[in-house]
């Protein structure tokens, strides 16, 4: 059973809790931290990029609530052996709450990403509307060759992604799936990716922009390493 909110709400809402930590080359880590409230449009985000995913819910009491800078924690609840996670979010003062994102975390993340340390004084972030928009995708790669490519047929774009040439490209590739973005416009700014095994997201400035222009999100998709330096969205 879910753990229940600290206090009572007025609204209740399926919401995403996106974590992230990524270690670079240079041993800089980054970590984000996103939450996603799609039926009222809203969205918080500390520059975040996307991550992994808790699903849960998003307890509120007005929607004008979620406006401006705010802080969020992040909690670890076990019970019963199952880990959830409870978000809070603030202006100043934790005893001030307003609202709360509560879910199962069945992998861990908020563990792998550290999420609790990162924001044990409350994380500065900003709530903001989401213009987002979606479009459906495939990844295809022929055996033995180094490019794989995303097509976007319906908003009429492509992507090709260069394997790194420390890979064993002799693997074929051809699933669908969602790309997801903020503006079709913005996608030919996607000139770096990074991925994981469950999806893959493109970025303007390498790990140093402060969002993601679009990431695709697939059911299956052989694990593999990008030349990131080797990307560019065209038209199809």
């Amino acid at each position: 059973m879910t753990p229940a909110p600290t206090k009572s709400y007025k609204h209740t809402t399926a919401s995403s809790a996106l974590f992230f930590k990524n270690t670079t080359n240079y041993g800089t880590v980054h970590r984000a931290l996103r939450v996603e409230v799609p039926e009222i449009g809203k969205e918080f985000t500390d520059n975040a990029y996307i991550g992994k995913d808790p699903d849960g819910i998003f307890h509120y009491d007005a929607v004008s609530d979620m406006e401006g800078s705010v802080k969020a924690k992040v909690l670890k609840i076990v019970e019963n052996g199952t880990t959830f996670v409870r978000i809070k979010f603030f202006t100043t003062e934790e005893s001030e709450t307003y609202a709360e994102f509560i879910g199962e975390d069945p992998d861990n993340a908020v563990d792998t990403t550290d999420m609790v340390s990162y924001t044990q004084n409350g994380r500065d972030g900003n709530w903001t509307d989401v213009n987002a928009g979606a479009a459906n995708a495939s990844i295809y790669k022929k055996t033995s060759e180094s490019k794989i490519t995303i097509t976007v047929g319906s908003i009429s774009q492509k992507v090709t992604l260069t394997l790194a040439s420390t890979v064993n490209k002799n693997f074929d590739v051809d699933v669908k799936g969602t790309l997801h973005f903020k503006k079709i416009s913005d996608l030919t700014k996607g000139k770096f990716a990074s991925y994981n095994n469950d999806r893959i997201v493109f970025y303007e400035n390498d790990y140093s922009g402060k969002d993601f222009v679009g990431y695709f999100i697939r059911e299956c998709l052989h694990d593999f390493s990008l030349d990131s330096n080797s990307l560019a969205f065209t038209k199809t």
